[in-house]
């Protein structure tokens, strides 16, 4: 017989810090910004998404072939969608439309954040994050090695 260890349980404590205050993520960008995982799901749920926007994310849901579907179709449409999954992932710092209402201190626009880095946290909330962040730093070392200059040969004479 083999002794199969009983994982030890995640206190409740953990459960709730890890969604209140999130956890430093390193943004395409370079920059770092505080995140937690906030699904489409509970987004949803949670009246987040607006009713003209929930079909949309239906066939988001129901596919990998309807998110791209989508993003062909009415691609303004999956930008509002991947605004309003960011807007939620981020704690710090928050994100809000300063066209609506003046930003606070820990505020910054929607619009001041790169759009890759909007859909890289789109991404990391639906957890298909973690093969891109090993594909970049396989990629950064890759590009490291190859331009340090040792295989450069002399010009001709």
């Amino acid at each position: 017989m083999t002794d199969k260890k009983t994982p030890e349980l995640t206190p409740v404590s953990e459960w709730k810090k890890d969604v209140s205050e999130g956890v430093a993520v390193e943004l395409p960008s370079g920059k770092v910004a505080k995140l937690r995982r906030r699904s489409i799901f509970a987004l949803v749920r949670s009246g987040q998404v607006p009713n003209e926007l929930k079909a949309i994310v239906q066939s988001i849901i129901s596919s990998p072939a309807g998110a791209k579907a989508v993003a062909g179709e009415n691609l303004e449409a999956m930008f509002a969608i991947i605004d309003i999954v960011a807007t939620a992932c981020f704690v710090y710092p928050k994100l809000a439309d300063g066209g609506t209402r003046p930003l606070t201190a820990d505020e910054i626009d929607i619009s001041d954040v790169d759009f890759d880095d909007k859909l890289f946290v789109y991404l990391w909330s639906a957890g298909e994050v973690s093969s891109l962040e090993s594909f970049r730093k396989e990629q950064d070392s890759a590009i490291s090695v190859a331009f340090d200059g040792k295989s450069v040969q002399p010009e001709a004479e």
